[in-house]
């Protein structure tokens, strides 16, 4: 696997300006996709709780899994118009997230 990293501060400093704009421009596009990403998260930790009790260090391969089902099975309720808050009484609220 492989992991995307900013340019730091440093490595921007020793850049030529219009480099130095490129570098500025990926750390603002980055942070934007990271945002992205953990916006997804929360909101599929929302949708299935269940998620924050994945232990992933036990087998990486079948956490994979389960959220690779767990976003199918969110899409495809989504594309049927299957929407958790036209359940009775669902509640949304996070405790764990409320309580912080």
């Amino acid at each position: 696997p492989y992991v995307l990293c900013s340019f730091t501060k440093p490595e921007v400093n020793g850049q030529l300006p219009v480099e130095k704009q490129c570098c500025h421009n990926f750390n603002k596009h980055l942070s934007s996709q990271c945002i992205t990403v953990e916006h997804t998260f929360e909101m599929m930790e929302s949708h299935f709780p269940s998620l924050k009790d994945l232990l992933p260090e036990h087998d990486i391969h079948d956490t994979y899994c389960v959220v690779e089902t767990l976003l199918t099975l969110y899409n495809l309720c989504i594309n049927l118009g299957d929407y958790p808050e036209y359940i009775p009484f669902f509640d949304n609220t996070d405790p764990d997230r409320d309580n912080k």
